[in-house]
């Protein structure tokens, strides 16, 4: 059993390295969406920047498709969604530097993969301890 949890404390350690890579990318060239999302060590975050990876791929967005893709992640509360979705119509970016923007996209969308790995196999490291 302890292995199990030295394990996992370091899988979640790594968790930590990489939304703090994430972070640290976001802040680049798109440091909205950092206020948009309570906590960035989710899915429902990693399915956002992959879809939408850059704050003028977001702002293209319909309203209607931004507000299907909260719901379907069972983000319901219409306070949070109004004061997000405003937040993002009203957002300007940081930069429109190609040279900064396309560098940290590349590198949060590969941070975003191994996040995705990394908390599935936190998962895993639960499942099995609760057991």
């Amino acid at each position: 059993m302890s292995t199990l949890t030295e394990h996992r404390r370091k899988l979640v350690d790594d968790k930590v390295r990489i939304t703090n890579r994430i972070r640290s990318a976001l802040k680049q060239y798109y440091p909205q969406v950092l206020d948009w999302f309570d906590r960035i060590d989710t899915l429902v975050f990693c399915d956002f920047l992959e879809r939408w990876p850059t704050l003028k791929q977001v702002k293209k967005a319909r309203t209607a498709t931004l507000k299907s893709f909260f719901g379907n992640h069972n983000m319901r509360r219409q306070d949070v969604l109004d004061r997000r979705l405003s937040s993002i119509k009203a957002s300007r970016p940081l930069t429109e530097d190609q040279g900064v923007i396309i560098p940290n996209r590349l590198q949060v969308l590969v941070l975003v993969d191994l996040l995705r790995v990394t908390l599935a196999s936190i998962k895993l490291y639960d499942e099995q301890i609760n057991e």
